[in-house]
């Protein structure tokens, strides 16, 4: 196109490209993005033409370190982040308006109410990822999920879905927990469970078991419907549901299986694959929970009490665990994983009369 771009070899074997005008100077690290930086000045096709951004890039309200401005397709749109530093956290208070009719993860959480408190007592201790949201609209919460599912569905998965998605909405409480945890042998992969409030817990056991008897004999599947996890205390009885997408839906973790079993602990339901409940009703029967942590704790005092969603990861952990559990991690962040290994992430999103305000911390795990 005529320009000059100027490639700089650096110290560590990179090399950073340089675009320079009168006005501004573009720097990267990939000469790719300087050509469209290039693009956009000449032909005057650039982000500030789109109306989409220009709302969410609004007047300045308060001294920050920097503006970091962000979007995540089909979870939210154009968001102003003030970005602050203080201690070992880095901050990014936001701000995003937009409101469309996309089928996108803020407008889903803007149909739902909001939620209180920390769950940091029902986790175990070897959490290394969880999310907390309220969850008053199962319709849309759901059909969000369908939509994200890539796999292949028979009939009769389709058909198990919508028999637990009418248990769930009838039964479930205004609260969904999912985590993923380290087992004792950590040798072994994480552990996936996910956790529901219950309105009738009586009620919801009667209607699961009834469920589960009903469901038809699948071939090639030898464990009972019904066993039992022993503890100290308790047996703890352990259904197996019909084969089922809906774990994945509602988490998000790329589970391998179809296999689903439920548990009731703690005036909760339990969903999880696996053998993940004994090991999760063990821990916290034996008291091992997360509220101990010293990272939750402090990650915990920067947070409102009063959200729609929250979410905390340990990255170092998440990135061992990548090839089982990688669809809720953004690309950007594997990208640059060795940056983001030594962070731990909690996120959170509150909405108020359509607007939803993420705030999201980094806090540096110090040696």
């Amino acid at each position: 196109k005529g320009e000059d771009i100027t490639i700089y070899p650096m110290a560590d074997g990179d090399f950073l490209a340089c675009y320079l005008t009168s006005d501004f100077m573009a720097l990267s690290y990939q000469k790719k993005l300087i050509e469209t930086v290039i693009d956009a000045h000449k032909t005057g096709k650039s982000l500030a033409d789109d109306p989409t951004f220009a709302e969410a890039a609004t007047p300045k309200k308060s001294p920050a370190v920097a503006t970091v401005y962000a979007h995540l397709e089909g979870m939210m749109g154009w968001t102003e982040f003030d970005m602050k530093l203080r201690d070992d956290f880095i901050y990014f208070t936001g701000v995003c308006h937009e409101t469309d009719t996309c089928f996108t993860f803020m407008n889903v959480l803007r149909q739902q109410e909001s939620v209180e408190g920390f769950p940091g007592e029902a986790l175990p201790s070897t959490v290394f990822y969880f999310t907390k949201q309220g969850v008053t609209d199962w319709a849309s919460l759901l059909s969000y999920g369908d939509m994200q599912e890539t796999g292949v569905r028979t009939s009769d998965v389709r058909n198990r879905n919508r028999e637990l998605s009418h248990y769930l909405m009838e039964n479930a409480g205004q609260e969904l927990v999912a985590c993923l945890f380290q087992r004792e042998d950590t040798l072994q992969d994480a552990a996936a469970v996910l956790s529901l409030s219950v309105a009738d817990v009586t009620e919801a056991e009667r209607m699961l078991r009834a469920l589960v008897n009903a469901a038809s004999a699948d071939e090639g599947r030898r464990n009972p419907r019904i066993t039992f996890c022993y503890t100290v205390n308790k047996a703890y009885p352990i259904y197996r549901l019909p084969q089922t997408t809906l774990f994945e839906q509602l988490t998000s973790f790329a589970e391998p299986t179809l296999d689903v079993y439920a548990a009731f602990y703690g005036g909760r339901l339990l969903l999880a694959p696996a053998d993940a409940l004994a090991h999760y009703i063990r821990q916290l029967d034996k008291g091992e929970v997360l509220n101990g942590a010293m990272v939750y704790q402090t990650g915990m005092d920067h947070l409102s009490d009063s959200y729609h969603f929250m979410l905390m990861a340990d990255f170092d952990h998440i990135f061992q665990q990548s090839e089982n559990h990688v669809r809720f991690v953004p690309d950007f962040f594997l990208r640059n994983a060795d940056f983001f290994r030594h962070f731990t992430l909690f996120v959170q999103f509150a909405c108020a009369d359509g607007v939803v305000y993420p705030n999201i911390v980094l806090k540096y795990k110090s040696e």
